[in-house]
């Protein structure tokens, strides 16, 4: 049997995969032969932690400001709200 031809944007986003979702296969070899193991892991993002739910949230690091002009803004402007607690806040 044939199968039907497949459209580039259709194998594209069979491929797109979230950031959060990516594992890294690594095979680890046994002692004996065959005693092969295949190791699953999630890269690691600097900067970033991982939330209970599989999440990634930015660290107070990426938050900082960069240079002169984002030293002055953050003075200016004052310091980002975070992301939790972004509903608690009154901006009247």
């Amino acid at each position: 049997m044939m199968t039907p031809p497949v459209s580039k944007e259709e194998r594209e986003s069979a491929a797109r995969v979230s950031p959060t979702q990516r594992r890294v296969l690594e095979r680890v070899p046994g002692l004996r032969p065959g005693d092969s193991v295949v190791r699953v892991r999630r890269p690691k993002f600097e900067g970033f932690s991982r939330t209970p739910e599989g999440h990634l949230e930015a660290g107070l690091e990426l938050e900082a400001p960069a240079g002169p002009l984002g030293s002055l803004r953050r003075i200016l402007v004052g310091a980002p709200i975070h992301s939790e607690l972004e509903s608690h806040e009154r901006l009247s």
